[in-house]
């Protein structure tokens, strides 16, 4: 019996992914808030699946944010600035998409940070 070939930690977190996204639909009175975090930037949108279009979003990769980009204050911040857009485009609740993340630290912040702002999910 040949042995199995170990997988790498992105493709483990592409199949959470999959398996996460089977479930997580985003509509326009719904949308769906997706989190990605990279090891300097985390990055969180707001998505009609349906449409197919972005209705907001925001990152610690923008000009707006300042200081240290890979920590959970500045995932925060990401956050509550992305529930304020939201709010602006009309957006009073979303569905969380973790994105294959553990639901901790810099992906929970955001979502923390998204209801500070009024977002309900």
């Amino acid at each position: 019996m040949p042995m199995a070939i170990p997988k790498s930690r992105d493709q483990k977190r592409a199949r959470r992914h999959l398996r996460v996204r089977k479930k997580v639909r985003g509509d326009a009175q719904r949308p769906r808030l997706a989190v990605f975090r990279s090891n300097k930037h985390t990055y969180a949108q707001l998505i009609d699946d349906v449409a197919g279009r972005t209705l907001a979003s925001a990152s610690t990769a923008e000009s707006a944010a300042s200081g240290a980009s890979a920590t959970v204050d500045a995932a925060k911040a990401v956050g509550e600035r992305l529930g304020e857009r939201g709010k602006a485009a009309g957006v009073t609740s979303a569905v969380f998409d973790r994105g294959g993340f553990k639901y901790h630290g810099r992906v929970a912040a955001v979502a923390d940070g998204a209801r500070s702002a009024g977002l309900e999910f």
